[in-house]
């Protein structure tokens, strides 16, 4: 016969079990002396400074278009007048070094980035229809051939998409002209099946011209897309690492008397550090 000892046991037992379950399984769902029991995506791009300055390296493809206006000595004659050629659109590629820095506010979706740098550039134009004036020109075509050092600056507005680094950009340019650009332009007489010859209006000669033009201030408008990868050694990741591309189009690079233009596509990657 159960006795009300033993019965008060009984439901002693059946409580303290209850219990002991119940912070079991608490202990289960939130354990908080251990922080790998947290569950956050290992992918998650997570910064832990809003300040970063670095460096950048970009390389850059251009396709032109207008016509570019040129003059040139015409004619060995001592005395000729000087003449004018227009070559028309082309393509160009550059490269550019430069430092950077951003402001990436932490658990925001939007910074800004500051960049500055030397920027080089190639460009190759070219007439289409071949001139005949009888004294200076027999039957040639025109190629302009210009390299051009840029002072340049840009200020982007940063958009994250997701929450892996991936980020969209939008901003303004500045591209400033440097001393010692240079502009060559080749005649090219085409051949009509005649013995070439070493005077200019022989035919398959080529005769180079140094000139110069009115290389302009650029201000333009750069969209692009890039992702941020944090680095670094032991753990400690305070630095990014980010390839980036853009698309720039700007004012034209010589507008007098004919506007000759670009637009470019922008490779890069930067490299900052966080402070």
């Amino acid at each position: 016969m159960m006795t009300n000892r033993d019965h008060i046991v009984r439901v002693l037992l059946v409580v303290i079990v209850a219990i002991a379950a119940s912070v079991t399984s608490v202990a289960q769902l939130v354990n908080t002396g251990n922080i790998d029991e947290v569950q956050i995506p290992p992918d998650t791009f997570h910064v832990e400074h809003e300040y970063w300055i670095g460096g950048y390296a970009s390389a850059l493809l251009m396709m032109n278009f207008g016509d570019l206006t040129v003059s040139y000595r015409g004619s060995m004659v001592p005395g000729a007048s000087p003449e004018s050629v227009k070559t028309t659109g082309g393509f160009g590629y550059g490269a550019a070094l430069g430092a950077v820095f951003s402001y990436l506010p932490r658990r925001e979706s939007y910074g800004l980035s500051f960049m500055a740098g030397l920027d080089y550039r190639w460009t190759k134009s070219e007439s289409a229809v071949p001139e005949h004036d009888g004294v200076n020109t027999f039957n040639a075509t025109f190629e302009t051939n210009a390299k051009i050092l840029y002072l340049s600056a840009s200020l982007n507005g940063l958009y994250r998409v997701g929450s892996r680094g991936a980020y969209l950009t939008i901003g303004a340019t500045v591209d400033m002209p440097m001393s010692g650009n240079e502009i060559v332009l080749w005649q090219h007489e085409q051949s009509t099946g005649t013995a070439p010859g070493e005077t200019p209006g022989a035919p398959n000669t080529s005769i180079k011209y140094r000139t110069t033009t009115d290389f302009r201030p650029r201000v333009g408008l750069q969209i692009g897309a890039g992702h941020d990868f944090l680095a670094g050694l032991f753990g400690y990741r305070r630095q990014l690492v980010t390839p980036y591309v853009s698309i720039q189009a700007a004012t034209p690079m010589v507008s007098t008397p004919t506007a000759w233009n670009s637009i470019a596509v922008r490779l890069g990657l930067m490299w900052r550090t966080g402070f």
